[in-house]
């Protein structure tokens, strides 16, 4: 499987691996964090995952699965990392701003207390 998202420089698959294996040549070689993250950013590790999976041993797809299992929101795909940003920025601009003042007002006066904001006085 050359070319393979999961494959490194060395030839070894990177999804293999059991975290309760005594030695440490079995020991997987992503944490579980990487996995998670780069499946939600990447079309290319998402089309490789499902072209590994079949080469993986039965106790190492128990893994996998259970960890997508427990983050179904974290593994859905997400078509395109300005997702991400966009997502966030729009989070960032609902943050409501309180104004008050005769220039300033205009926006959400109703939760400001009453004369709170310098007046004249004539």
């Amino acid at each position: 499987m050359a070319g393979n998202f999961w494959i490194n420089d060395n030839g070894v698959n990177t999804l293999k691996g059991d975290p309760d294996a005594p030695a440490r040549a079995d020991q997987p070689v992503l944490s579980d964090e990487f996995i998670v993250s780069t499946l939600r950013t990447s079309l290319v590790a998402r089309r490789d995952w499902n072209a590994m999976w079949p080469a993986l041993t039965t106790v190492e797809q128990t893994r996998l699965q259970s960890l997508i299992d427990e983050n179904p929101w974290l593994t859905r795909l997400i078509r395109d990392t300005t997702d991400i940003a966009d997502a966030d920025q729009r989070r960032m601009s609902r943050i409501p701003v309180y104004t008050a003042g005769p220039r300033g007002g205009g926006g959400y006066r109703r939760q400001v207390l009453k004369n709170t904001f310098p007046t004249k006085k004539g």
